[in-house]
């Protein structure tokens, strides 16, 4: 049975990125029940206000850290893998495990906001710009001008098209349901406790860890696609490998590397995220700093990335159809 149902995830997932394209996640449905993902936080925020105290010593915080992990990962994940076992015997079970991906991913708020940072330059209102991308981004934007907002904006364009679209398709592909949720919980601990300031650089340490190897492979795999965007495509991958470590990220500078030299700027360089100056190298050092024009591309190059891996899920579901 399970074999049959595997057959079916480019299917269940092909559902699932058409709902979140076409619908998103609804403001009515997020007002009234929230969001999965919140809902997650909320686990994960209870837990730090009682485990991660000022008071505790570096390891025993690194200690408490991981057993956060542990307490939001795998109970969350066992849910979602008991859900999934019940969903397999039903007859349209394939159509509710699609549904209940379809959260999971970020296809349409992603474009979204970045669109919106486009239209406020568009209309030349910077502290509409600014605020736009805060929701995106966790830097110091006080006193950010145009080519900051823009590169900003490219940066966590190509940063979350990985982390909010290829990185959750590619394990629920592995894994269905649970392989989604699981890569989820991991994500929303580090982007909620991940950070290298006082707070959290010990608490957070083993989920930051971990989320690096979860998107180990996507990174790569998000920068490959992006390859075949281009004339190329071997040469921009070169480039990528060259340039993806000017990132702090093991991970975020493949498709910021590669979204570089696909739009032909600079991106990256020092910057404030959450009070504390991140010294980095620049990629594509000596291109011209991004600005409106590039970033109107750079969300044209997105709908191509998403038209791609529609393609591409379009032919695993005729192959998986056809075995």
């Amino acid at each position: 049975m399970y074999s049959e149902i595997y057959f079916m995830i480019p299917l269940i997932l092909l559902i699932a990125l058409t709902l979140d394209i076409v619908i998103g996640w609804p403001e009515k449905i997020y007002t009234n029940i929230g969001h999965p993902v919140s809902w997650i936080g909320k686990v994960i925020s209870y837990c730090e206000r009682l485990l991660n105290k000022r008071k505790y010593p570096g390891e025993l915080r690194k200690l408490f850290g991981a057993l956060t992990f542990c307490l939001t990962v795998i109970p969350i994940t066992v849910v979602a893998f008991l859900i999934d076992q019940m969903l397999i015997n039903l007859p349209y079970g394939f159509f509710m495990q699609a549904i209940l991906i379809w959260p999971f991913l970020a296809t349409k708020s992603l474009y979204t906001h970045v669109k919106d940072v486009a239209d406020t330059l568009d209309k030349k209102d910077l502290n509409a710009s600014r605020e736009a991308l805060s929701k995106i981004v966790g830097r110091d934007l006080k006193y950010s001008d145009e080519n900051t907002i823009c590169g900003g904006a490219i940066e966590s364009l190509s940063e979350n098209t990985s982390d909010g679209i290829i990185a959750p398709l590619f394990w629920a592909f592995v894994f269905g349901l649970p392989g989604i949720v699981f890569y989820k919980t991991i994500n929303t601990l580090d982007s909620m406790i991940g950070y290298r300031n006082d707070k959290f650089l010990n608490f957070g340490w083993f989920s930051a860890k971990v989320d690096d190897l979860v998107n180990w492979v996507p990174a790569r795999l998000s920068s490959i696609l992006f390859c075949f965007l281009t004339l190329n495509p071997i040469k921009t991958f070169l480039f990528s490998l060259k340039n993806a470590k000017a990132s702090p990220s093991p991970n975020a500078g493949w498709p910021q590397a590669t979204f570089a030299y696909i739009l032909g700027v600079s991106l990256l360089g020092p910057k404030r995220s959450k009070g504390v100056l991140i010294e980095q190298p620049t990629i594509n050092i000596g291109q011209p700093l991004p600005n409106k024009e590039t970033l109107s591309i750079a969300l044209k190059y997105y709908i191509c990335i998403i038209i791609e891996i529609y393609v591409m899920l379009f032919a695993l579901n005729f192959w998986f159809m056809n075995e």
